[in-house]
């Protein structure tokens, strides 16, 4: 609405001077014995130039503070990635910790299943509970929605874990018990780990992909801050 104001006023300003330097050609005084008609031109071309200037001053002026404000809102959308970032770093490092050896125990015995147990953080994800409703200032749309799909990749694999730590428990438990079906429990285990190996791969190949991607996003954006810059 206001780009549409700036240009309609100066369209009439120029369609003012255009009209004014039309009816000067029409009536364009005598230069003798004419003086004081002569000033008055002069006035109304000075009128309509100091219109017109304060017009196109008005419209820079208005285009720099939107073009701060975009760069402020680039910015912002900066540090919501980096922070993302940092925050996927060190889950997945402590999700490697966390899961990855008992993978490698079940490569290693042939078993193919995981029996190691405990609850996964019910609350792991406070910066991107934090950001979540500002990731509309990321401007790059497609790392905008990798961010989210990776977010639901690690609550479904949170899902996998703790239903597979629960199978884990049974087993245990069962372990200790006369009639307590451990072969039952160790088959619901072997069962459960293909869905679960296949997630936790794929989590694992996506996170770090996205972490690349953010930092490469990043680095290319670093000399832009403030600008209005952009990186292709």
């Amino acid at each position: 609405m206001e780009s549409c104001q700036l240009s309609c006023g100066r369209i009439a300003a120029i369609a003012g001077l255009a009209g004014l330097a039309a009816l000067f050609a029409w009536q364009m005084p005598d230069f003798k014995g004419h003086s004081s008609d002569w000033a008055a031109w002069v006035q109304a071309f000075g009128s309509v130039g100091a219109i017109m200037g304060a017009v196109f001053v008005s419209h820079m002026d208005n285009r720099r503070a939107t073009e701060r404000q975009a760069a402020l809102v680039f910015e912002e959308g900066l540090r919501i990635l980096e922070s993302v970032r940092d925050e996927l770093d060190m889950r997945w490092a402590q999700w490697r910790l966390a899961i990855g050896p008992g993978f490698e125990e079940a490569e290693a015995n042939g078993e193919k299943m995981v029996t190691r147990g405990g609850a996964t953080p019910a609350a792991p994800y406070v910066v991107y509970e934090g950001v979540a409703s500002k990731l509309a200032l990321v401007e790059d749309d497609r790392l905008r929605r990798r961010v989210i799909g990776a977010y639901a990749s690690l609550e479904g694999l949170k899902i996998m874990v703790d239903r597979n730590s629960v199978l884990a428990e049974r087993y245990w438990s069962s372990q200790s018990l006369v009639g307590g079906n451990a072969e039952k429990h160790r088959i619901a285990l072997t069962q459960n780990y293909p869905s679960l190996k296949d997630s936790y791969d794929s989590v694992e190949t996506g996170i770090n992909t996205l972490l690349d991607d953010i930092q490469r996003y990043l680095v290319l954006n670093a000399g832009t801050r403030r600008t209005g810059g952009r990186a292709i």
